[in-house]
C-alpha cells in the first residue's frame, strides 16, 4: 500500500488508499434499504455491493423519518483501485461522490495495527483489550444480577 497506493489480496481484491461514498436513498430506488446478499451481476452497483448493510425497511413503521430520505451508503472502490483524479474518480464526484480515506487510514495508523493490536499477545496469554469491572463498580456500589432474576 505504501508503495502504490493499494494492496491486492490474494484472492483478488483489493484494499486501496480511498473509496467514493455517496448516501442515497435505496428504498425509492430498489423498494427497500435492507441490502443482503448481492445478486448475481450486480456486483458493479454500488448500492447492493457488497452486500448484508444493515438497514431496516421500516423506518416509518417506527416512528422515524429521516430528513432527506437517503439512508444508504453507496461505496465505490471498496475491492478496486480508483485513481484520485482519473476519469473514473473525477465521474464519481460529479455524480455526488466523495472520496474518503480507506486504507490510508490504516497507513496512517499502521503502529496501532501492526503493533498495538496485538501488543504483549504470544501462545500462552491472550490479548486484554477491555479491563473488567466488578459488579459493584458497574452498578456504582450496589449489586445487580444483570440475568432477568429478581434483584436481592
Amino acid at each position: 500500500m505504501k508503495t502504490n497506493g493499494y494492496y491486492r489480496f490474494n484472492n483478488g481484491n483489493i484494499i486501496s488508499d480511498y473509496v467514493w461514498t455517496k448516501l442515497v436513498d435505496a428504498k425509492t430506488e430498489y423498494g427497500f434499504r435492507l441490502t443482503a446478499q448481492c445478486p448475481e451481476g450486480k456486483e458493479t452497483d454500488p448500492v447492493l455491493y457488497p452486500g448484508w448493510r444493515g438497514q431496516n425497511d421500516n423506518w416509518e413503521g417506527l416512528g422515524l423519518t429521516g430528513s432527506n430520505g437517503k439512508t444508504n451508503l453507496a461505496i465505490k472502490g471498496l475491492f478496486e483501485n480508483i485513481i484520485p483524479g482519473s476519469d473514473e474518480a473525477k465521474a464519481l464526484e460529479a455524480a455526488g461522490y466523495q472520496k474518503t480515506n480507506w486504507g490510508a487510514d490504516l497507513k496512517g495508523a499502521a503502529d496501532e495495527y501492526n503493533k498495538y493490536l496485538f501488543y504483549d499477545y504470544d501462545y500462552k496469554k491472550a490479548p486484554i483489550y477491555l479491563w473488567p469491572f466488578t459488579p459493584n463498580v458497574l452498578s456504582t456500589g450496589g449489586f445487580t444480577n444483570g440475568y432477568g432474576f429478581k434483584q436481592e
